[in-house]
């Protein structure tokens, strides 16, 4: 997987970046509000997702006990 820096399937990714798109477009016809509060989730989700598709899982297998607080 050279030049692949996030390791992410684009499979899996662009239909859903379609389907996010194509609703979008349809909530901006509906309400603009409604669109700019839904883009701006994205934008944090897409941060988020890329975020943790970097990290390493190990450091997140080692705390799941202290995060659940089992």
């Amino acid at each position: 997987m050279k030049g692949n820096i996030f390791h992410i399937d684009w499979w899996l990714l662009t239909p859903a970046l379609l389907l996010v798109a194509i609703s979008l477009t349809t909530l901006f016809s509906i309400n603009s509000a409604y669109f700019t509060r839904q883009f701006i989730s994205l934008g944090i989700a897409l941060l988020a997702f890329f975020f943790f598709s970097r990290s390493n899982i190990s450091f997140f297998q080692q705390m799941s006990i202290p995060i659940y607080g089992v």
